[in-house]
């Protein structure tokens, strides 16, 4: 069986032989498949690991910086509590020191 290609209004053509490099004609003759030999594929497949690899990667940095955004949110809420606990010590304080200066003698001159 040679290689050709069906062409509009019906023209046959010849597929040129170095057109097929690196593809296999499939077991029912219906379809060309690239060859697992073939430069391309190879190529293709390199470059697949290639993005696998990458999209690994990026998969990995998104779960460590979920964990970290995790921890921060929980250091965000410790510093918020010890914020209004020193706020309200604070407030204490001053309160304490009004009672004080009001029960203080005003200076008679």
């Amino acid at each position: 069986m040679s290689d050709t290609k069906r062409w509009p209004r019906g023209k046959r053509r010849s597929v040129p032989l170095n057109a097929l490099d690196g593809w296999t004609r499939a077991a029912d003759g219906s379809r060309l498949t690239p060859s697992l030999q073939s430069p391309y594929y190879r190529t293709m497949e390199n470059e697949l690991r290639a993005l696998e690899e990458r999209v690994g990667q990026i998969a990995a940095v998104a779960r460590r910086l979920r964990a970290e955004n995790a921890e921060l949110r929980q250091a965000l809420l410790a510093a918020q509590n010890e914020s209004r606990i020193l706020r309200d010590k604070v407030d204490l304080a001053a309160t304490r020191v009004q009672r004080l200066l009001e029960r203080l003698p005003e200076d008679a001159t």
